[in-house]
């Protein structure tokens, strides 16, 4: 009897053992996010790029670090995706090229560099002359927050950019 009883002494322990563990790890958090890192989500309209019959098309998109933002926004498409000028590729790195299809969405996290202080998001579209093809986002640093947060971790930047029909837009998400 004693033998027995020992025996179902050593079964419930090692159920609540068990229960304990899985316990344990279903509290483990998810992975950190790098400080300073950006989460972008492209999101394509499902108009983007028409052609003369109003057809949705894939456009090409490239994001860039800039070091300054003069020459970049200074520039017009083709200055900057044949890299013509010498200026503009001292200030900008390119960071991501990609295709992306009407209605699409895709996400990445980039890690700026520390001297870069905006993005720069371009898209090929068809009609580049009637297109807001180039667009700006100025990069916030832990420094330029007010002095008593700056001791708190600099955490993470969720961007949208919406790539519409003939337009971009970069909004920031919570």
């Amino acid at each position: 009897m004693e033998r027995l009883l020992k025996q179902i002494r050593l079964v419930v322990y090692g159920v609540l053992l068990s229960g304990c563990v899985l316990q344990i790890s279903a509290c483990s958090s998810a992975p950190a996010k790098k400080e300073g890192s950006l989460e972008l989500e492209l999101l394509a309209s499902k108009k983007i790029n028409p052609n003369e019959k109003g057809q949705a098309s894939p456009v090409s998109v490239r994001i860039y670090e800039l070091k300054s933002t003069d020459a970049f926004a200074m520039s017009d498409y083709f200055t900057i995706s044949e890299a013509s000028d010498p200026e503009l590729l001292t200030q900008t790195q390119k960071i991501y090229e990609g295709m992306i299809k009407p209605g699409e969405k895709r996400e990445m996290e980039l890690t700026p560099a520390p001297d870069a202080v905006a993005l720069g998001v371009v898209v090929a579209y068809r009609d580049i002359n009637h297109a807001d093809a180039i667009k700006t986002w100025p990069i916030k640093r832990k420094d330029n927050r007010a002095w008593y947060i700056r001791w708190l971790p600099e955490g993470s930047t969720a961007l949208q950019v919406g790539i519409e029909p003939l337009a971009i837009t970069i909004k920031e998400v919570d």
